[in-house]
């Protein structure tokens, strides 16, 4: 079954003004109670009780370069590692990162790794 949302405002002042199973009513709604600013009501259509599948991140541990060259990306064997946690050694970070599956764990570290270098974080190791 299809609903359709109508929203109102912007940003974080966006909100959910009503529900409706049909279209028809949706846009009756909109015609009826529009906020008048900017005509900024939408309608938004999405799938009720869609199928979907839980998926438990694991915890991965990921050894990478400056360069985002990764040496390694594997499942820790228990989750005693915490994800703030990060070494650096031979010139390269190891990040601990709870992610759905490898390539998310990479990503995961790849924005760690790039904000370590934004706040000269990796110089300073470099450096010891």
């Amino acid at each position: 079954m299809k609903v359709y949302i109508v929203t109102a405002g912007c940003y974080s002042e966006k909100s959910i003004e009503a529900v409706f199973t049909s279209k028809k009513k949706a846009n009756e709604y909109v015609k009826g109670f529009s906020k008048g600013w900017d005509g900024f009501n939408d309608i938004e259509k999405f799938e009720a009780d869609p199928e979907f599948e839980i998926v438990k991140n694991k915890l991965y541990e990921v050894s990478m370069d400056k360069d985002g060259k990764v040496e390694n990306a594997f499942v820790m064997n228990s989750r005693s590692g915490n994800i703030e946690d990060c070494s650096f050694q031979d010139g390269k970070w190891c990040f601990y990162c709870d992610a759905k599956n490898k390539k998310h764990a990479i990503k995961i570290a790849n924005e760690k790794r790039a904000y370590l270098i934004a706040s000269d974080a990796w110089e300073a190791k470099e450096g010891i």
